[in-house]
């Protein structure tokens, strides 16, 4: 997998120490990322800008490269001189970065570092050669729809509180989107450690986000008797505040699947849906699904992973089954209460058939604990497929507090899986 990062950077006389920055911590990026992701090789392309008053200069461009020492000579060359009034040609910078480099890979990232807004009075009440707007005639608006339409990942290196007016304003027309402290620091490898984090963490995100409108998700969720789990929206988990493009989220390719299970095993309702598309569709499924049924304690668990494994249409590479439940399946292997079916599943299911079944398929597994009654099961399951991650799904007062902890869980196993499948 390439990965396009281009550093945007105001480069007049304030941001000499942040150049450097730049400079001296690319090399520690592309090494973490080839250690981390060895599948993944970073492209780096760099556009400095200044002024409008700072013309031959205003502008300075580097064009992708698989080379960190060129980008390191060509930084080397790149000065921090110029600005006249307090904003500076951000927009001229930001669309020069979207239109005169050549993006190519799926995954693209742009790091925009700046301590000014740009001209306007719509950013700032600093003094301004320009209070009506770029000189050039570019606005927010086309340049923001010309990078969301190019898929361009934005975001931003905070140094001052200048930018907070220009922040709001651009997430208005994009959305939300990542937010990094970058402010100067007296140790200037302090200043390296905070490229580094924020081009590392920019680099995942847009990772995950470009998977996200590709991978399908499968999740399972057991619903026994007389809880008052309610289901989730889905919908509400994919537009918060780390997914800036919500509507390309929400329209675009993810792909979910439920199937919830009642009345005990012998009995059990499986309802199934299969893979959409449509994050509205699924919502629509499963409102109307009520969490009713369950008798004894344990609950069909063997036959809702089965029915997962054997009766969907798994088309992707990665594939991500998020279980979610508070009880065990039957079986004294698995609990000691009140079991209808002690010796074990009535219709002859075993963990190590189901669970050979996903493995087989290369379906991750992943689980939701809500009670301490599944502690048995878990020891079980991972002594058939070895370890894999649990997550804390205990309820929580706040009905919000619970959408944060399905959403943790699901971009969590989501990275799990690529990270597994690379």
């Amino acid at each position: 997998m390439e990965i396009d990062l281009c550093f945007v950077m105001d480069c007049t006389s304030s941001m000499g120490g942040h150049i450097k920055g730049v400079k001296n911590s690319i090399k520690r990026v592309v090494e973490y990322m080839a250690n981390m992701r060895p599948t993944i090789i970073v492209r780096v392309a760099f556009c400095g800008y200044r002024d409008h008053c700072d013309e031959p200069n205003r502008l300075q461009i580097f064009d992708f490269t698989n080379s960190c020492d060129d980008f390191i000579n060509y930084l080397s060359d790149v000065s921090a001189t110029g600005g006249g009034d307090a904003p500076e040609d951000v927009l001229g910078g930001l669309d020069a970065a979207v239109t005169r480099i050549t993006w190519r890979n799926p995954t693209r990232v742009l790091l925009h570092i700046g301590d000014c807004p740009p001209h306007g009075r719509r950013f700032t009440g600093l003094l301004d050669d320009y209070p009506d707007g770029d000189p050039n005639g570019l606005t927010a608006e086309q340049v923001l729809r010309e990078m969301r339409s190019a898929a361009i990942y934005y975001f931003f290196g905070k140094i001052t509180e200048y930018t907070e007016t220009m922040t709001e304003v651009f997430q208005s027309i994009i959305g939300e989107y990542p937010v990094f402290d970058i402010k100067d620091t007296p140790d200037p490898e302090g200043l390296v450690e905070k490229f580094f984090d924020a081009a590392c963490s920019a680099i995942n995100t847009a990772i995950t986000l470009n998977i996200l409108l590709k991978i399908r998700i499968w999740i399972i969720e057991i619903v026994p008797k007389e809880k008052k789990l309610s289901i989730i929206n889905i919908s509400t988990v994919f537009k918060k505040k780390y997914f800036f493009r919500p509507k390309n989220c929400i329209s675009g390719k993810i792909i979910l699947h439920q199937t919830l299970n009642g009345k005990g095993a012998k009995n059990s309702i499986k309802r199934v849906f299969d893979f959409t598309n449509s994050c509205d569709e699924f919502k629509n499924r499963v409102s109307g699904v009520s969490a009713t049924g369950g008798g004894d304690s344990p609950e069909d668990v063997l036959g809702g992973l089965n029915a997962a494994v054997t009766s969907m249409t798994w088309r992707n590479d990665t594939r991500v089954l998020l279980h979610i439940g508070d009880y065990p399946p039957h079986g004294r292997r698995f609990n000691n209460t009140d079991d209808d079916y002690p010796n074990g599943d009535p219709n002859g299911l075993t963990a190590e058939q189901v669970l050979g079944k996903m493995r087989s398929a290369g379906i991750h597994y992943f689980f939701g604990r809500i009670t301490q009654c599944t502690e048995t099961m878990i020891s079980v399951f991972k002594s058939i497929i070895g370890e894999f991650s649990v997550f804390d799904f205990k309820s929580t007062p706040d009905p919000e507090g619970l959408v944060e902890k399905f959403f943790d869980a699901t971009c969590s196993a989501i990275n799990t899986a690529i990270t597994l499948r690379e």
